[in-house]
């Protein structure tokens, strides 16, 4: 269901403006997010193990709003591709559910962490 990607210390994980079919989750290393806010600030964050990335463009279609760049070295991600998932719902339901609960609940927090 779910590969491990290795990626290198300043390598793309994401680029922005691209579009994803893979739901990223960190296993180990650090993330540099850099994402244009409409003002044209630069708003940069660095995010660590258990961070999930590409979850939007992945449920709703559309590009990426930030970059994803490796900030440590040896950072290894879970990979989740959508052609999988999709397929979960028949293939193992169970799982498909606690897929997506991991999902809801990680922009859960991110959403109450912008509110504070």
């Amino acid at each position: 269901m779910a590969r491990i990607e290795h990626i290198a210390k300043e390598d793309h994980l994401i680029k922005i403006g691209t579009t994803t079919q893979t739901v990223y989750k960190v296993q180990k290393g650090t993330f540099l997010i850099q994402s244009t806010l409409e003002s044209g600030a630069s708003h940069p964050m660095v995010a660590g193990v258990g961070a999930i990335f590409g979850d939007l463009t992945f449920i709703q279609g559309g590009v990426s709003s930030a970059d994803i760049i490796a900030n440590s070295d040896d950072c290894e991600v879970i990979c989740f591709d959508k052609g999988v998932i999709d397929d979960l719902p028949t293939n193992n339901p169970l799982l498909a559910g606690k897929f997506y609960r991991m999902l809801a609940a990680d922009m859960v927090e991110r959403f109450l962490n912008v509110q504070n």
